[in-house]
């Protein structure tokens, strides 16, 4: 819009200017029947300065007008190309905003879940932490698995050789040997694994075989910390 009135101003202007040519012609014409060649009229030469001169104004206010409007074309194309770039540099930001926020809320949820899997562990901990009641039942062969007087009972069967260095290297001197009935003796108690959190080594502690000592660990103390597992030749 503002382009616009700029460019009919200088059409104005220009319209002017030539309207003001013909006036002078006119009068120059006019002037030149009216007055006898002897009279004093202004000399030829300074009618065409003149008129040079309108036609130089016209054509500097033409020039002005074309230069005008190319300053304001120019205008309007850096405001243009500034809006796009803004345009361009919002939405770059808002791009960013949205994968801060999808990471934050991914690592969030990350978080909880692993907040949860610790949580559910400690209460399978605490779960099969509960001291078990007295139970019934003698370990052997055949019943892999009992509940003994100190709670659930298994067996295993390996070299116990390295076991007995540790025991040995703790101050536990004992003699190793085999039960008849394949339960494998430090000395005279049975050879046991626990939860050496709830039970260290060289804890007594009484099996459905008898009374034993604590002299190994498993996996199993993870999840059933009041778990024992006899060694046996089994």
């Amino acid at each position: 819009m503002k382009h616009n009135s700029v460019i009919n101003g200088i059409t104005l202007i220009c319209s002017v200017l030539l309207l003001m040519l013909s006036c002078l012609v006119f009068s120059i014409r006019s002037g030149e029947d009216e007055t006898p060649a002897s009279a004093a009229v202004r000399p030829t030469t300074e009618v065409a300065d003149e008129i040079d001169s309108l036609m130089s104004v016209a054509t500097v206010t033409d020039v002005t007008a074309s230069e005008t409007a190319s300053e304001t074309d120019a205008g309007i194309s850096y405001i243009a190309e500034t809006e796009k770039q803004k345009a361009i540099e919002r939405q770059e930001e808002r791009e960013k905003f949205m994968n801060d926020l999808r990471r934050q809320q991914e690592e969030e949820a990350a978080r909880k879940a692993e907040e949860e899997q610790k949580r559910q562990e400690e209460q399978a901990v605490v779960e099969a932490a509960v001291e078990p009641q007295t139970g019934t039942g003698v370990l052997n062969r055949t019943l892999g698995t009992v509940i003994g007087p100190s709670g659930k009972e298994t067996f295993y069967n390996l070299d116990m050789s390295g076991v007995i260095a540790i025991m040995q290297s703790m101050g536990y001197y004992a003699d190793y040997w085999v039960r008849e009935d394949g339960v494998k003796m430090y000395g005279d108690y049975i050879m046991v694994a626990a939860n050496l959190n709830i039970r260290p080594k060289g804890t007594l502690v009484q099996t459905s075989l008898g009374m034993g000592i604590v002299v190994d660990t498993g996996g199993f103390a993870a999840t059933n910390p009041y778990q024992l597992d006899i060694a046996t030749t089994w």
